[in-house]
């Protein structure tokens, strides 16, 4: 009998889809949210991820809308191309640096520290300090689309929590500069931004993350039955939007969602 070797890999990347989703025991840098202050119009907004999406991620529900098995085929092309990016651009320039460094933020607060691995952190040349580097790729039509945008705001939650990391590990060692290289992986299209943040607007930033991750352990039920909001389902903070906008339209739970406003 014949063996099909490819009958069961939509089966698989499904399958690894699921797993991949779920954070236990950790926040990852990636799935973060926060209130952030606009202080040129004197307003909070929300940056990052959804809290009732984190809600149900977090408690292990099965997605209503799963991300497709392609979407796995791509996630993998894009870490080869990130890694790749690396390989290349450490050899031919030659700077002095670490790859893949583990990142870890822990406060008294939270049940979970938040744990993940920044692409590269380097020695800068001209003067003492760190440069923390993360490489995005993506379709090279979303290129176009974020073209002039500028530094995400999950970006900067992202950085800004390697950035806390660095600065426990090697207080010595100041971080002067956050870099996000954005690559298309069909073409040479590339964007390269930039921020020179002072170690008290991360510190601002930090803090907003770890109270609505605080909020979040809460509703999961982390500190136990008689925290505030436990097992209260949070309010869907982006759906006045539309549902088939972003980031609603890349949410697993759109039709649960749907169900429960």
């Amino acid at each position: 009998m014949s063996v099909k070797i490819l009958d069961n890999i939509e089966a698989g990347l499904a399958e690894r889809a699921r797993r991949f989703s779920r954070p236990n025991g950790s926040h990852w840098p990636s799935k973060l949210s926060a209130w952030l202050v606009d202080d040129e119009n004197e307003a909070a907004y929300l940056a990052g991820n959804c809290m009732r999406a984190l809600y149900w991620t977090y408690l292990g529900l099965d997605a209503t809308d799963p991300s497709k098995p392609n979407g796995m085929m791509k996630m993998d092309a894009g870490n080869h191309t990130e890694s790749q990016f690396l390989d290349d651009y450490t050899r031919h320039i030659g700077f002095t640096g670490e790859r893949q460094v583990e990142c870890w933020v822990r406060d008294p607060r939270l049940k979970w520290p938040i744990h993940g691995f920044m692409d590269w952190r380097w020695v800068l040349r001209d003067e003492v300090g760190f440069g923390i580097l993360d490489v995005k790729s993506t379709a090279d039509y979303s290129l176009k689309i974020a073209d002039g945008e500028g530094f995400k705001d999950s970006w900067w939650l992202q950085m800004c929590c390697y950035h806390k990391s660095s600065r426990t590990e090697l207080p010595h060692m100041p971080v002067k500069m956050l870099k996000v290289l954005w690559i298309a992986r069909g073409n040479m299209n590339r964007r390269e931004f930039t921020k020179h943040p002072t170690d008290g607007a991360v510190d601002a930033a930090v803090e907003a993350i770890i109270l609505r991750l605080v909020e979040l352990e809460q509703r999961i039920g982390l500190h136990g039955e008689d925290a505030p909001g436990f097992c209260e389902l949070p309010p869907a903070e982006f759906a006045h939007k539309g549902y088939d906008k972003y980031p609603c339209s890349y949410c697993d739970f759109k039709k649960k969602c749907k169900a429960n406003t």
